[in-house]
C-alpha cells in the first residue's frame, strides 16, 4: 500500500466477473458470507476484468504487493490479468502478514508488548475486505517504521 506524504493510499474493487469463470458453478456461499459480498452484487456492481487490471497496474507500476492469501489470490490475479489480456506490472510476494510485520518490528527494535497489542486489536478488527484489512496492517506497519526513524 504506497504511501503519499505519510497518508495510506488504498484502493479496492469489486470485479464483474468474466462469462468464461464460470462463477456461478464456483460460487462459495461461505466465502460470500465471511465477505459480505453477493454474486448480485458482483454482477451488478463489478467492474470489467479490463479496468481492474488497467487500475491495479496503473497504481502498483514496479512496486512488490504482499499477500498472505498464496492459493486464492494468485490464482483470482492470474484469472484477472488473463481475462484483461494483460501482464502485470508489479510483482507478488507470498507471505504471511504476520510473518512479514512480526520480522519488521523485531528487525527494528519495535517494542514486542507493543507489537502483539496492535497485532490482536487489527486481528479483532479484521473485516475480510482487502481495502479495510490492508489499512489496519499498513497502521501497524507505519507504527513501527515511525518508532525506528525516532
Amino acid at each position: 500500500m504506497p504511501r503519499q506524504g505519510g497518508e495510506i493510499v488504498s484502493a479496492a474493487h469489486l470485479v464483474r466477473p468474466a462469462p468464461e469463470w464460470k462463477i456461478r458453478e464456483a460460487w462459495n456461499r461461505k466465502a460470500e458470507r465471511l465477505h459480505g459480498i453477493s454474486l448480485a452484487q458482483l454482477l451488478a456492481h463489478g467492474a470489467p476484468a479490463h479496468a481492474v487490471a488497467n487500475d491495479m497496474n496503473d497504481r502498483l507500476a514496479g512496486l512488490e504487493l504482499f499477500s498472505d492469501e498464496s492459493a486464492y489470490d494468485r490464482r483470482w490475479l492470474g484469472q484477472l490479468f488473463k481475462v484483461a489480456g494483460v501482464e502485470p506490472t508489479f510483482t507478488v510476494s507470498l507471505i504471511p502478514t504476520r510473518a512479514l510485520l512480526g520480522g519488521m518490528a523485531e528487525e527494528r527494535g519495535f517494542d514486542p508488548a507493543r507489537f502483539e497489542k496492535l497485532w490482536e486489536e487489527a486481528r479483532q478488527q479484521r473485516r475480510h475486505r482487502a481495502d479495510a484489512d490492508a489499512r489496519a496492517y499498513a497502521e501497524i506497519w507505519r507504527q513501527i517504521a515511525g518508532d525506528a526513524e525516532k
